[in-house]
């Protein structure tokens, strides 16, 4: 799948899935074929609407080598996806959501909660940044970058939404709307602190966090790559109910 279906496909799933923010949402897919190069979402375009030729492709410092069907882009998505793809070289896909359980769950002094299935997946892989404003200034994108890390694969940004990252796009998108079921589940209980709720023993926590996103390397255990499993299911989805979505 080339990189501009993949970010199609991308921008249709967020949308199916309630996980866009009108026209602020914004997504980024590694250009293979030139490395340091990135495709970012197109700004004024609601999600449902992109196509794989509205995708706008910029270099290393941001700068448009392609673009697409002539739609502008968000700053914003710039300075973030810019400073990440540059910190974790590693990362094909990002994703930076605003959703309601995000926001709410970031806004928690504790943060995310290891009391779901889902929230495991990211036990001691969640990164926090404190709010600081709309991030339109490069130091800004750095800052979420560093606080970000070199291993982390979620971050909630307080008052702001969440970034989620993958080898590709199908990791990106696996973990962002995990991250967001989580997220709904704990706010489901309620205010309840810590203290108030059952939590699984720390060893099963760390464990559980290892297993669900790095895999067993013996014979009993089907490993996939994070995503690759739901992937295909999620592009016959998109065919089903989006017909022409990768024209």
């Amino acid at each position: 799948m080339s990189a501009r279906r993949d970010m199609a496909a991308l921008c249709r799933l967020m949308a199916h899935f309630g996980l866009d923010d009108i026209t602020s949402t914004h997504l980024s897919v590694l250009v293979p074929e030139r490395p340091g190069n990135y495709l970012l979402n197109p700004y004024g375009m609601m999600l449902a609407e992109v196509t794989p030729g509205d995708a706008v492709e910029v270099d290393a410092d941001g700068k448009i080598v392609d673009p697409g069907n002539g739609w502008p882009l968000n700053k914003t998505a710039i300075v973030i996806h810019g400073a990440v793809h540059r910190a974790r070289p590693e990362v094909g896909a990002a994703i930076h959501a605003h959703t309601h359980a995000g926001i709410a769950v970031g806004a928690l002094p504790e943060g995310l909660l290891p009391i779901s299935q889902w929230a495991m997946k990211f036990v001691e892989r969640t990164a926090y940044h404190d709010y600081d404003g709309a991030a339109r200034a490069g130091g800004l994108g750095e800052a979420i970058a560093q606080d970000l890390g070199a291993n982390n694969l979620v971050m909630l940004l307080r008052n702001h939404g969440t970034l989620a990252v993958g080898d590709d796009a199908a990791g990106a998108f696996i973990r962002l709307y995990y991250l967001e079921q989580a997220c709904k589940s704990q706010l489901m209980l309620g205010a309840r602190g810590a203290g108030d709720l059952v939590m699984p023993p720390a060893e099963v926590r760390s464990r559980a966090g290892f297993e669900q996103n790095q895999g067993t390397l013996d014979h009993r255990r089907d490993f996939l790559a994070v995503g690759h499993r739901e992937w295909p299911a999620l592009l016959r989805l998109l065919d089903r109910t989006q017909p022409g979505w990768d024209a």
